[in-house]
């Protein structure tokens, strides 16, 4: 067996990430720990969810954001490296093609209603012209 010392610092180079689990509180959210190559050691990631009214609302959606982000770490994703590559340069087109997912997402999760997609679809294709 490695020494202690020697056995963390191994185990530190193989797993970069511990999964995400549901804290609550006053303030919802997700946390996992994920290893961030620019600063050289382990950080936390935290995702809100208090934008959902009910409980139970939370703890399915929590849920089923747990296996999503459990399943894209286990697969070699990494928070913070796309963090850093999100603040990279990005075209007009690609920041509304991004931003048309991610309502479109927000819609079909049930966090907006139907008439503040269309007015968020409206803007969209407003801004677009």
């Amino acid at each position: 067996m490695l020494s202690k010392k020697n056995g963390q610092t191994a185990l530190k180079e193989i797993i970069g990430y511990t999964y995400p689990k549901l804290y609550v509180g006053k303030r919802w959210y997700i946390g996992f720990y994920a290893f961030d190559p620019v600063a050289g050691k382990m950080r936390i990631k935290t995702i809100k969810i208090n934008f959902i009214e009910k409980a139970a609302d939370r703890r399915r959606y929590a849920n089923e954001l747990c296996k999503r982000i459990s399943r894209k770490l286990d697969e070699g994703w990494n928070p913070w490296i796309e963090a850093e590559n999100s603040r990279a340069y990005h075209t007009f087109t690609e920041v509304c093609e991004k931003y048309r997912r991610f309502i479109e997402k927000m819609f079909a999760d049930g966090n907006y209603r139907e008439e503040t997609y269309i007015g968020y679809a409206s803007y969209l294709r407003n801004m677009v012209k």
